[in-house]
């Protein structure tokens, strides 16, 4: 897990949340649900990069867009996709996940709490 930060945003701790952080938390659940099941997708349907070397960062980032670009040509033309190809680890979790103990910036809370003020006011619960 990683901290919240300007670049990654989290869910509020605790489930025990009411109006615009359940709000919140309930979207960056199910958005991150989503992601996720797009990369499972991914991962199955490319798993030949599992077995490539990408120690160097330019390539492997090369062969991330490759595949990303063909990934999407796939999806866009409706190509069979088997679900065991899915991999092992695509069990996807609905756990609200907590912050580590450490410094959170200052700066991540204000957009984290401005984005919880617009989910809520957009698509509230209670």
């Amino acid at each position: 897990a990683f901290p919240l930060s300007s670049t990654i945003i989290k869910c509020y701790d605790s489930d025990h949340h009411v109006g615009r952080k359940k709000s919140f938390n309930y979207s960056v659940i199910r958005t991150r649900r989503v992601v996720e099941q797009a990369f499972g997708r991914l991962k199955g349907r490319w798993q030949v990069t599992a077995h490539c070397k990408l120690n160097n960062p330019v390539f492997a980032r090369q062969v991330a867009t490759v595949a990303c670009a063909l990934h999407n040509i796939c999806e866009r033309h409706n190509c069979p996709f088997e679900e065991d190809w899915l991999p092992e680890d695509a069990a996807y979790g609905y756990e609200i996940p907590g912050s580590p103990h450490g410094i959170v910036d200052d700066d991540a809370r204000h957009v984290r709490d401005t984005l919880a003020d617009w989910v809520h006011a957009i698509y509230p619960r209670h």
